[in-house]
């Protein structure tokens, strides 16, 4: 296929993909910028409403307090102003003030006086039918939740002032209480005033002007799911609110507003339902743009296809043609293209390289193929690239034998795991990386290798593979796991010895703190060994207890595992060990030493064990204490012999507490 129709199919899918990102980012990004201009306006819109109604408890505990701290209004309730009612209160009041009702209640919050203004069926909002609205029930109902909110009950205060909203049957009102004093408002209260009004349409006209917001009041409200709280505090009011999510509807947007009460409950509910004019200019904008881009784009892309093929295609052609024939038959060949222009600057420099090139490989080359330890090149995947003769060796492969391999493959999977951390770990830090693991020869025998790798980049620091040396470690693995091994073991018997005893008790212990469940260790002493070196010898001896500890070893089930201290002295680790268990265990090891015990020619039946048990957590729940238990009890079994005791309180020995 010619290199123009190449570049040709290279570059439409990339212009397509880049209109199709500025399409999605422009969708995505600019859009979402967009609605959410228009969602912060829907918000301070709620917030702007939230404010509306608590100007208006403002107002009217304003109102409430004008009237309530009257020399006139505390004489009235005290029953020294007859003609209060007739010169200040009356329906046109109530019209004037924007009242619906006036309450006065005396010291002992009985209702003393009433003034009432109801507004027609019509007026109010969630009534469909006029027959629903009975003035006395709604009276009533008004009266009964205003006490339910203590609005009639005494105050000392006369500041103690309550306003609160309610919803009444799907007639939801704002209401008020403040106690009645003299003018200062110094005098001791003699009584309340309540007062208040129920929303109504015109009320909710009055609000949409001063918003310049069209509102809709929900007939029942309700706590809304996944409310935010907004909460404005003043001095002597405070109101709380609860505003729901934005729901978004086409291009229209909408969240409510719920007033709540003392309560916590929603007392008033009003819907703002707003259009999203931003959202909708943007996507025109966005739209636009697209096209014009695509216009300039496809122009764009004939001038340059143009251009590209008129002053670069030809001369590029003829030199990736000469490119092309470097190498071939593992022969460094040279550019012949000559020229004053860039593309022959460039054949020029190309064939410096190959020189340079050529030269570092032969150097290279020569050093890899004599050291002796192992170097190795892997792809990204873990693929050999190259391998020197110290590594082919090293693992029993011929020459060339390693190149495609899957090095992990050589690997066991937990191997192949921690190599894979490792491989990230290098590309994420710098310098090279400790390399430690044990590696399949060609014949299936394991070694053990060492050494460091680090990553290869290329000149733009794009990750090509890995490249290492490594070194046959094998002898020194081995001589440390015999050490080791030395370390923790009784070389007479073949279990562990006491310093691996107390190292598994403390991850015994531990293990059983975190799944929470109990342990039992059991110390095992044998009865009468004395009497078989001095009357056999101690190589008799010697064979008693390996006979011993292969009987003990044969009776236990896994994860129980057993261990000697020294002597005749054995201790046993039963993880999830109770009190039932580890009995019928120790009856099991008593069935087990009990049987007698052939020494070459001689027969020994008077050895027998004693056993102490000591539980965890019951008895210790430290590891010093819990063997001194179980120490105590091997020495209650003692005073009979040939039987188990199970630690009690009282049982520690005195030889037990100097250990």
């Amino acid at each position: 296929m010619p290199l123009r129709r190449r570049l040709l199919m290279l570059f439409l899918p990339l212009m397509l993909i880049s209109l199709g990102a500025v399409w999605l980012l422009s969708q995505h990004l600019l859009l979402q910028r967009f609605d959410q201009l228009d969602a912060e306006q829907l918000a301070e819109s709620a917030n702007q409403l939230h404010r509306e109604l608590h100007q208006q408890m403002s107002n009217l505990l304003t109102l409430s307090r004008d009237w309530a701290w009257w020399d006139e209004s505390y004489q009235f309730v005290a029953g020294q102003n007859e003609d209060y009612i007739a010169s200040n209160l009356n329906t046109d009041t109530l019209d004037n003030l924007g009242l619906h009702f006036i309450l006065f209640y005396d010291d002992q919050g009985r209702l003393f006086e009433e003034l009432w203004h109801l507004p027609a069926a019509e007026e109010l909002p969630g009534l469909p039918l006029p027959r629903l609205h009975d003035p006395t029930l709604l009276k009533l109902r008004t009266l009964s939740a205003l006490a339910r909110a203590g609005f009639n009950k005494p105050r000392q205060q006369a500041s103690d002032s309550l306003t609160e909203w309610f919803a009444l049957d799907r007639r939801p009102l704002l209401a008020t209480s403040t106690p009645i004093s003299n003018s200062s408002g110094q005098r001791l209260p003699n009584g309340s005033l309540v007062m208040g009004f129920f929303i109504t349409h015109e009320w909710k006209k009055t609000l949409e002007n001063r918003l310049l917001q069209q509102l809709q009041i929900e007939d029942n409200p309700s706590a809304p799911g996944n409310a935010f709280v907004l909460d404005i505090s003043a001095k002597h009011l405070n109101s709380m609110a609860w505003l729901t999510p934005r729901q978004v509807s086409g291009e229209h947007q909408a969240t409510r507003l719920s007033m709540v009460n003392q309560q916590r409950e929603a007392a008033l509910t009003l819907l703002l339902d707003r259009s999203r004019p931003i959202y909708r200019q943007g996507q025109q904008v966005t739209n636009l743009f697209f096209i014009g881009m695509l216009l300039i784009l496809v122009l764009a892309s004939c001038i340059g296809y143009l251009g590209l093929e008129l002053w670069v295609l030809r001369r590029l052609l003829l030199l990736n043609q000469q490119i092309g024939q470097i190498g071939q038959d593992n022969q460094l060949d040279r550019l012949s293209l000559e020229g004053r222009d860039e593309l022959g600057q460039l054949a020029g420099e190309i064939n410096h390289m190959l020189e340079r090139v050529e030269q570092s490989e032969s150097r290279d080359l020569a050093i890899l193929n004599n050291i002796q330890d192992g170097f190795f090149e892997l792809d990204i995947n873990g693929r050999v690239l190259t391998a020197n003769p110290a590594l082919e060796k090293m693992l029993g492969y011929p020459s060339g034998a390693l190149e495609n391999m899957d090095m992990l493959q050589a690997l066991s999977p937990e191997d192949a795991s921690r190599a894979r951390q490792l491989f990230r770990e290098a590309i994420r830090g710098d310098g090279n990386t400790l390399l430690s693991v044990p590696l399949q020869r060609r014949n299936g025998s394991y070694g053990h290798f060492e050494g460091r790798f680090s990553v290869i980049h290329d000149s733009k620091g794009t990750l090509l593979g890995y490249r290492g040396i490594v070194r046959d470690v094998s002898g020194q693995v081995a001589l440390q796991n015999q050490l080791l091994e030395l370390a923790y073991r009784d070389t007479l018997t073949g279990l562990g010895n006491r310093k691996a005893f107390l190292e598994q008790l403390k991850l015994a212990l531990d293990e059983a703190d975190r799944l929470h469940r109990s342990l039992a260790l059991f110390y095992i002493d044998l009865d009468r060994f004395k009497e078989v070196n001095d009357r056999f010898g101690h190589e008799a001896g010697d064979e008693l207890l390996t006979q011993i500890a292969e009987r003990l070893r044969n009776s236990l089930r896994a994860p129980d595992r057993v261990y000697r201290l020294g002597g005749d002295e054995f201790t046993l680790l039963m993880p999830g060990g109770t009190l039932e268990s580890s009995q019928r265990l120790a009856a099991r090891l008593l069935t087990a030493l009990h049987e007698p015990i052939y020494l070459k020619q001689v027969m020994v039946d008077f050895v027998t064990p004693s056993i102490g048990i000591a539980l965890y957590p019951e008895h210790a729940s430290e590891a010093a204490t819990l063997i001194s238990a179980a120490d105590a009890a091997m020495y209650q079994a003692k005073q009979q012999r040939n039987r188990a005791c199970v630690y009690q309180s009282d049982l520690l020995s005195p030889a037990a507490e100097n250990r």
